[in-house]
């Protein structure tokens, strides 16, 4: 692991004296180095498995060196150095400029999905709001504006409207769509949330114009996807 290049790891490899290397990307020049280690350990069949990692980040680019995807091969499984399942192979970036960059998605958030689909053939549990939209920062507020809510919505008959901003949920800020999913994912069909709204209005005519906002809270029942 305080080997810092291939050259490094060239003598280690002549003297055969290992069975399986364990660079750290931190310290042995990020994923391009090492995966070019790699390639020099394979030509001497010896196993690499990137140094324990320390960070998130570190992690990500952990699996990029451990899995590297062709195009076509995404969905398959990851595993790690002990055979163990560790996320579920989703995509690669086939770009000039970018080498090897490929996306998995964990385990521990696809084992209920795999369970879901054995058990019920389609995944149980997912929430819907019903709305469509997008994110929207300006005039003091940040949020996801409504701009169409379907029929059947969990907030169809309440006091939101299109072109209202949510803006939190249960006393929990949210900035924009991602933040709105990330909270409600916290939750499940048959919950009930309290939503954070802000109206925005246009005071004025011409150029003399100015924009005033009223919150309010709505409390809905989540309904199942």
């Amino acid at each position: 692991e305080r080997l810092f290049s291939r050259w490094d790891f060239k003598r280690l490899f002549h003297a055969g004296g290992v069975d399986i290397i364990q660079p750290d990307l931190s310290h042995a020049g990020g994923i391009t180095e090492v995966k070019k280690i790699a390639a020099m350990a394979e030509a001497y069949d010896i196993a690499l498995a990137p140094h324990c990692p320390l960070g998130p980040i570190a992690l990500a680019a952990c699996l990029q060196v451990d899995a590297t995807i062709n195009p076509g091969n995404s969905g398959g499984p990851l595993f790690n150095a002990l055979g163990q399942l560790v996320g579920i192979n989703s995509a690669k970036i086939v770009l000039s400029g970018y080498e090897n960059l490929g996306f998995a998605i964990p385990i521990t958030e696809a084992q209920g999905v795999l369970e879901d689909l054995a058990a019920y053939g389609k995944v149980t549990g997912r929430i819907v709001l019903g709305i469509r939209g997008n994110d929207v920062s300006g005039a003091g507020v940040a949020g996801f504006m409504i701009q169409e809510i379907d029929k059947g919505s969990c907030l169809e008959g309440t006091a939101i409207k299109a072109g209202d901003i949510l803006t939190g949920v249960d006393g929990v800020k949210v900035s924009g769509r991602a933040a709105l999913r990330k909270e409600l994912s916290q939750h499940k069909a048959g919950d009930t949330v309290t939503l954070t709204v802000t109206r925005v209005r246009r005071v004025g005519y011409g150029y003399n114009y100015s924009y005033e906002t009223e919150d309010f809270t709505v409390r809905i029942t989540l309904k199942e996807d």
